[in-house]
């Protein structure tokens, strides 16, 4: 986040809200009904959120809209065949993604290999995409 923003405070601010946003994840999945309805429009919505990010990024218009269309496309054929893959769905995505439930593992005593790729994965995710913005910002 840093890398992105020229103000630290900015990038703290920011930093900070992601933070709280992932230590609560799981109590704020248990806002979402667990219909599968609602999983099918929360997961689209991701998914045109991560092509927003990607077009803000790469500016290719084309590349966006093609993981778009396909992103939600898919999502609705599933849903459209089976939708009760749905059920729940919400609630087992967010709480897989939580820091805090990852952790809890570590704060009983217990290496699991699964939450080490966790943090780890996170970990290279982020390390990559900051050397992609500094390259970025160095060659323009």
């Amino acid at each position: 986040i840093s890398s992105l923003t020229d103000s630290q405070i900015v990038a703290a601010v920011i930093a900070f809200f992601t933070f709280i946003f992932t230590a609560f994840m799981e109590s704020i999945a248990g806002v979402f009904p667990a219909d599968n309805k609602t999983a099918f429009i929360v997961f689209s919505a991701l998914v045109l959120i991560i092509c927003l990010v990607l077009y803000l990024m790469m500016h290719n218009f084309t590349v966006s809209a093609t993981i778009a269309v396909f992103g939600v496309g898919g999502l609705a054929a599933i849903y459209l065949v089976k939708p009760m893959l749905f059920d729940g769905m919400v609630i087992k995505a967010f709480g897989w993604a939580s820091v805090m439930a990852r952790y809890r593992s570590f704060s009983y005593g217990i290496f699991d290999l699964a939450d080490i790729v966790y943090y780890l994965s996170i970990m290279f995710i982020f390390l990559f995409l900051t050397m992609q913005v500094i390259k970025k910002k160095r060659w323009s």
